[in-house]
C-alpha cells in the first residue's frame, strides 16, 4: 500500500521539525532530571537524535524497520536509565516527553504548513512511534534491575566510564543501521 499525500506530507514535515523537536526534548529531559552533563548529556542528545531521526521514516513506507530499531534504542535507553540510578518511571517519564513535545510542535507550527490537516492514521502511527519508545525503555530500565538483582549486584553503582563507552558505541551501531535502512530504502538515496 503507498503511503497518502498526508503521509507524505506529513513526513516531511517531521523531518523539518527534528533538529528543534529534539532540542526542545533534551531541554525538557534537563529540566526534570538533575545531574546531566558531560559526557552523559553527549549521549542523551545521541539518543534523542536517533530517536526523533526515525520519526519521519517510522510514520512512512519504512514503519516496520523503523519500529524494530526503535525497540533497540528503547531497551538501551532504559538500560541506560537503570545505570544512572534513574527510579522505574524516570526513564519512561523522559520518553513520554517527546509526545507533548510532538503535539506542541505540531499545534503551533503545523497549522502554518498545512500539518494540521493531517489524518487520523497519521497521528495514530505517530503516537504509536511514541508509545513504543516508552514500553521498550521501561522494559530495558526493568530488565537490567533484574539482572542486576539476579547477580547479587543490586541496584547500579552508577555511570562508569565503560559503561558509557559501551552505551554509546550501541547507540552509533543504532543509528548506523537506521540510516543504512532509511538510506537504502529511498529512490534518491535519502540518508539523514
Amino acid at each position: 500500500m503507498a503511503p497518502s499525500p498526508a503521509t507524505g506530507a506529513f513526513s516531511e514535515w517531521l523531518e523539518e521539525q527534528r533538529e528543534a523537536v529534539a532540542d526542545r526534548w533534551l531541554v525538557e529531559i534537563r529540566a526534570r532530571t538533575a545531574g546531566i552533563e558531560g559526557e552523559l548529556l553527549h549521549l542523551l542528545a545521541d539518543f534523542i537524535d536517533l530517536f526523533t531521526l526515525a520519526l519521519a521514516p517510522g510514520v512512512g513506507v519504512f514503519r516496520g524497520e523503523v519500529e524494530r530499531v526503535l525497540k533497540q534504542a528503547a531497551v538501551l535507553y532504559g538500560n541506560l536509565g537503570a545505570h544512572r540510578g534513574l527510579a522505574a518511571g524516570e526513564p519512561v517519564e523522559e520518553m513520554q516527553l517527546l509526545g507533548g513535545v510532538l503535539l506542541r510542535f505540531l499545534y503551533d507550527q503545523g497549522a502554518d504548513n498545512g500539518v494540521r490537516k493531517v489524518g487520523l492514521r497519521d497521528l495514530l502511527q505517530l503516537n504509536r512511534l511514541a508509545d513504543l519508545v516508552v514500553t521498550y525503555a521501561s522494559i530495558g530500565h526493568t530488565d537490567t534491575l533484574f539482572f542486576n538483582q539476579l547477580h547479587a549486584a543490586g541496584v547500579a553503582e552508577g555511570l562508569t566510564p565503560d559503561i558509557l563507552a559501551e552505551v554509546r558505541e550501541q547507540v552509533e551501531g543504532i543509528h548506523d543501521e537506521l540510516s543504512l535502512l532509511i538510506g537504502a530504502g529511498h529512490p534518491d538515496g535519502w540518508a539523514p
